[in-house]
């Protein structure tokens, strides 16, 4: 009995033990964490951070190819909003060339006023309207605390209101597009205007004005200028010119039309109109008739010599160029009109005469020569170096256009056809 008792006790004693054991190894088994689980944190943070790096990568892809797209479309879409600076323009009395006049003043018939009847007071109270002051930008302070006066002051012509702002006509002289410049208006406020773009050659530039700089009370002041029909401009006319004379800024003086002489320019041709008054260096002005009308624009022709203006109807059409900083389109000719006089004594035909050629201009390398008589532009008749002028100006740089020409050869004038792709200049 005391055996087997004992052994019981003995086998019930293993048992606890055996079951502490069991109890206590809960509690001393090493517990290891999936790595997984102990970083995922930053394995959350890596994959946001690949993400985001993966979305930067196609959408960059993405908009290099679609932008070029879309920025054409919404600038498209903007220039076709803006609004372009149109301006009349007027038809050179080509019919005196074919009927037999021997001036073109005789096509048509103008009345025009005696001084007697004409105020000169209005018409300079007119002209000043449209007329504005303009400075590059003074470094100088003292001189521009002390009220002296800018030697590089000019005069500028508003001749056109579009997209909020005012187009000023002005000499080149101006400055290049990085000089500031400024205008003063009604000399009672300066605001600073902008360059869009100028012609070295005929000596013009065309600025912009924002109107959201200038006070209501000073815009109802300022006038657009009317362009009239400086081809209607005849010798013994009386005109004004108005701006920077003998040195003087706000200067007015009247004239007597002297003269008119035709020069030739780059694929153009303009009328120089004299009227005996002297140039003083830096003088700039604009030349109105008895209406009030501008009918031309001075260029300088050195100091001591008289002021030569330029006919307004021939810059017309280069100014509505410039005025949206269009490249004007260059063909690289000088030409010269076949009136009826010269074909009756040289038995030319009518059209543009080609009196000189640029050296590697497109109408050089396309095949055109010296001597040969323009008589179609792109499937236009032409008469006149203006109706090739405008026709030109219908065109833009890197066009090509369709030029045909009559060529003198031992039977005559054949006519040929050629391609100029036009350039800019």
């Amino acid at each position: 009995m005391y055996r087997e008792a004992d052994f019981l006790l003995m086998n019930t004693d293993k048992e606890k033990k055996e079951e502490q054991r069991e109890e206590y190894s809960l509690y001393t088994e090493k517990i290891v964490i999936n790595p997984f689980v102990k970083h995922k944190k930053l394995f959350a943070a890596l994959k946001l951070i690949l993400g985001a790096v993966i979305f930067g990568v196609v959408a960059t892809f993405v908009m290099s190819l679609l932008y070029p797209w879309v920025s054409a479309r919404f600038s498209q879409v903007n220039e076709q909003d803006r609004i372009h600076l149109q301006i009349d323009k007027d038809q050179y009395p080509s019919d005196a060339f074919i009927t037999g006049q021997t001036t073109i003043e005789n096509s048509t018939e103008q009345t025009h006023d005696s001084e007697e009847e004409v105020d000169f007071k209005k018409v300079i109270e007119k002209a000043r309207k449209s007329i504005v002051t303009i400075d590059v930008n003074n470094s100088d302070v003292d001189a521009a605390m002390s009220g002296s006066k800018s030697d590089t002051e000019t005069v500028g012509l508003v001749i056109g209101e579009m997209n909020g702002e005012y187009i000023v006509l002005a000499s080149s002289d101006t400055g290049n597009n990085e000089e500031a410049r400024y205008v003063k208006i009604n000399d009672s406020i300066e605001v600073e205007a902008y360059l869009i773009s100028m012609d070295e050659e005929i000596g013009i530039s065309v600025l912009g004005i924002k109107k959201s700089n200038i006070p209501d009370k000073e815009q109802i002041k300022i006038s657009v200028a009317s362009l009239d029909n400086s081809y209607m401009v005849k010798q013994g006319d009386t005109v004004m010119a108005v701006g920077r004379l003998y040195g003087k800024m706000n200067t007015a003086d009247k004239g007597l039309v002297t003269g008119i002489t035709t020069e030739s320019g780059t694929d153009c041709a303009y009328d120089v109109i004299d009227i005996g008054i002297k140039a003083s260096d830096g003088d700039y002005c604009y030349l109105f008739n008895t209406d009030g009308n501008v009918i031309g624009v001075s260029r300088y022709a050195g100091e001591n010599s008289n002021l030569e203006i330029i006919g307004i109807s021939d810059l017309k059409s280069l100014l509505e160029f410039l005025s949206i900083d269009s490249d004007i389109p260059y063909m690289g000719i000088k030409g010269t009109n076949v009136t009826y006089a010269t074909s009756s004594k040289y038995g030319l035909p009518y059209g543009v005469y080609i009196s000189d050629i640029q050296i590697d201009s497109p109408a050089f390398n396309a095949g055109i020569q010296t001597g040969d008589v323009i008589v179609e532009f792109n499937g236009n008749s032409v008469l006149t170096i203006q109706t090739f002028r405008e026709k030109l100006y219908q065109s833009s740089g890197g066009d090509d256009v369709e030029v045909k020409v009559k060529r003198p050869g031992i039977d005559g004038y054949r006519e040929l056809d050629f391609v100029v792709t036009l350039s800019v200049r």
